[in-house]
């Protein structure tokens, strides 16, 4: 898949610093398109209906994220954002890749983790 038919989803909820993700995504070549992702079954809607490649979102919204996902049963790969100090694990994805990307980060550390899931 080309760098330009990837379409990341990029849910703004709990995200501080949303324009400066998205405008890392952007500086990256990639297409973003931002969602909210309250109440839960708009973060489910979207995912359905826009059809992206990559979900980016915070953490706390892991759970919904992954089960929308695995019930879509398309390569779905997904990076979730965190600032957690604890250790996390990162379920079995049957549709796609899964990445946990601790802030802060830069434009290439967040570039490297985007080309790694797109795989």
């Amino acid at each position: 898949m080309s760098i330009l038919n990837t379409k990341i989803l990029l849910f703004e909820d709990k995200l501080d610093n949303i324009s400066q993700i998205e405008n890392m995504i952007k500086a990256s070549g990639y297409e973003v398109i931002r969602a909210l992702a309250s109440p839960k079954e708009d973060l489910r809607l979207n995912i359905m209906v826009l059809q992206s490649n990559i979900i980016i979102g915070h953490d706390s919204l892991s759970n919904t994220i992954l089960l929308t996902a695995q019930k879509m049963k398309r390569g779905i790969s997904i990076i979730m954002l965190g600032t957690s100090e604890e250790s996390v694990l990162l379920p079995d994805m049957e549709t796609g890749k899964m990445a946990y990307l601790k802030a802060p980060f830069t434009k290439d550390v967040l570039k490297a983790v985007i080309d790694f899931v797109r795989g």
